[in-house]
């Protein structure tokens, strides 16, 4: 029996740093993974596999890869293998938002483009602090890409025992509803989910979908696949994690943390 406890919760505390002055918010936040996150997690007697969310600054990815004891999930090595043999795929990008930074924001398929309540302006990370930027709208550069690129380099990523941990929840499920009840996920991951059908996935980014789902946390999608939402609230006084036995990836648990 193995488990892989996932919890999606570091985009969470590094926000704040996407408010302060432009000029000290990059370094602020990179300050407080070396000072604070890293130390926490190297007391860990388990690997810890980890991926950037969407309030974290690209620009600090290679500093924070650097830090030894954690294994970070990048657009350059999106794939981890767990004890057990189980592979581990992690993707941080979520579809475009009204969100400033976009940083790890992508158009979500070429086929239906930024969208008309999408923002494709706004600022990305930077030596300089944050800086004004424009999205790419290249079909080549779409979270719908990426994933299938990601997965086509893997000839065993439709294995029976492969785990997704992606930043965005797929569209039109448990775990991407938001506030008001609008569904706000990735359909390319809703589509590719369906298509290579991983025996389990799970998802941070929307921080009430528990709460709008009503108290739901896991779902299935396609043939085989079991979709887990994390569902961290900013009003929980505790964090929640998911824990999956990966020989019974659909009885997956949502724990509060202490």
């Amino acid at each position: 029996m193995r488990r892989a406890d996932l919890h999606p919760r570091v985009a969470t505390l590094l926000s704040m740093y996407e408010r302060e002055d432009r000029s000290a918010a990059v370094g602020l936040q990179l300050q407080w993974m070396r000072d604070h996150l890293h130390p926490l997690l190297s007391n860990s007697q388990v690997p810890i596999f980890a991926l950037f969310g969407n309030s974290d600054m690209s620009h600090n990815l290679p500093d924070v890869v650097s830090l030894t004891k954690i294994q970070w999930l990048t657009p350059a090595a999106p794939w981890a293998r767990l004890a057990d043999g189980t592979l581990l795929f992690g993707y941080s990008y979520v579809p475009l938002s009204n969100h400033r930074l976009k940083d790890w924001e992508r158009v979500d398929t070429a086929q239906a483009g930024p969208g008309a309540d999408a923002d494709i302006n706004g600022v990305r990370s930077s030596a300089d602090g944050l800086v004004p930027c424009t999205v790419p709208q290249s079909p080549d550069e779409t979270i719908e890409a990426d994933i299938e690129r990601a997965l086509a380099a893997r000839p065993d990523a439709d294995a029976a025992k492969v785990i997704w941990a992606t930043h965005a929840p797929p569209r039109g499920t448990h775990a991407d509803a938001i506030a008001g009840g609008a569904h706000v996920g990735s359909v390319a991951i809703a589509e590719a989910i369906e298509r290579h059908g991983p025996m389990a996935t799970v998802h941070g980014h929307i921080h009430e979908a528990v709460l709008m789902s009503g108290g739901v946390f896991k779902g299935s999608l396609g043939a085989r696949t079991t979709v887990y939402a994390v569902g961290n609230s900013y009003k929980a006084e505790k964090a929640s994690g998911i824990l999956i036995d990966t020989e019974r990836p659909g009885e997956g648990e949502r724990l509060e943390l202490s």
